[in-house]
């Protein structure tokens, strides 16, 4: 291997592969593959695999080379500006990585046969593709990944759900679901070309959805794949393009419709919110115990929350307006209360309320999100 790359492109392409990096030989690994025509990328970590190419690379000589990605990522960024030369020692134990008025590094690099298989070929078999806006993709993963279970051993809340929609503005939407058992929520994103297809029982990890939103925020298109061994991603950036792969995490995910659509609203509360989420942290610091249990109170025109711990009680006021029954009492966890407000984009939100144990709801456009509140002693 022989080739020179602008520097900023080759640390774009390391960055974008970073989530996916899997132990090899007890080290987190890159293998770099070039040929005439490219440069790939690519990370794997046995679940997850992460591919950027790019044509904008110099190469003299083709070749492969497995290295530490850290090492190789602090390598580069401590390079000058400028082109950044890539090129194995004649016994192709060790990769030079250097540039004009900087250090010279030397890289061991491990055997690249060991790294693990593409799993992009076996994804694609029969796979059915459709695309999205990159920031709206971006925005609804965001808009529920935050609610998905963290704890592998609960069987279907671990992932998140997919299924098609439609709305008789927008047409064709996609709904990304997830839930932990405390809290849901729910956003959709416009389907921009083909179709939204998901088999029973798959649910799309956590993972693979945030590698693709964080490399496709500022991306003008997000092409998905579904598959019935997994789903894929391709995302078109500056000089690169970078393909993600994941399995699919198996579990049968709740039927969610019959909690939303069982809940009766009695009042609805209009407030700022970023007044309540400073003042959830406030009082939140003196809830203790695992749950974090906030103790929230309707007016006319006020929520009061107030918590209680070994260490002492904290009280506040937030300016609000309350339609409906006044009175609402109930307690909940300040933590994810305060995370679903975090993901609204209007700074006025609306609070649904029904009975003491039912779920708060937080509307918006083409989403939900609702967290369960909790019995006060």
């Amino acid at each position: 291997m022989n080739l020179t790359i602008p520097k900023p492109l080759l640390l774009s392409m390391l960055d974008s592969t970073a989530r996916s990096v899997g132990q090899i030989g007890g080290s987190g690994m890159v293998l770099l593959s070039a040929d005439a025509d490219s440069l790939a990328v690519t990370t794997a970590d046995g679940t997850t695999e992460a591919q950027a190419t790019s044509g904008r690379a110099t190469i003299t000589r083709d070749g492969r080379a497995m290295v530490d990605h850290r090492l190789l990522s602090q390598a580069v960024k401590s390079l000058p500006d400028g082109p950044v030369s890539l090129v194995m020692d004649g016994r192709g134990k060790g990769l030079v990585v250097d540039a004009a008025g900087g250090a010279r590094f030397k890289l061991l690099s491990a055997d690249p046969d060991n790294f693990p298989p593409s799993m992009q070929a076996r994804i694609a078999a029969g796979s059915v593709a459709s695309s999205f806006i990159g920031a709206d993709f971006a925005l609804t993963v965001a808009r529920t990944i935050y609610a998905v279970s963290r704890d592998d051993n609960r069987y279907g809340l671990n992932g998140v759900h997919m299924e098609a929609t439609t709305d008789d503005d927008a047409g064709d939407m996609a709904r990304l679901v997830a839930t932990d058992g405390s809290r849901l929520a729910w956003a959709e994103m416009e389907v921009a070309t083909g179709a939204v297809q998901v088999q029973p029982r798959r649910l799309a990890p956590v993972a693979f959805l945030g590698a693709v939103a964080a490399v496709c925020r500022d991306a003008a298109t997000v092409a998905l794949s579904l598959g019935e061994h997994g789903l894929s991603a391709t995302v078109e950036g500056d000089g690169m393009t970078v393909t993600l792969c994941s399995r699919w995490v198996e579990g049968e995910f709740p039927a969610y419709r019959s909690i939303t659509e069982a809940i009766k609203t009695t009042s609805t509360v209009t407030v700022r919110r970023s007044d309540l989420v400073s003042s959830l942290r406030r009082v939140g610091i003196m809830a203790t115990g695992q749950h974090r249990l906030v103790t929230v109170t309707t007016d006319a025109t006020e929520l009061r929350l107030s918590a209680a711990g070994d260490g002492g009680d904290a009280a506040e006021v937030v300016a609000a307006t309350v339609e409906g029954a006044a009175g609402w009492r109930s307690g909940v966890n300040a933590a994810y209360l305060a995370d679903a407000l975090g993901q609204q984009a209007s700074e006025l939100v609306t609070l649904d309320l029904g009975a003491a144990l039912d779920p708060i709801c937080i509307p918006s456009p083409h989403g939900l999100a609702l967290v369960m509140p909790m019995r006060i002693d």
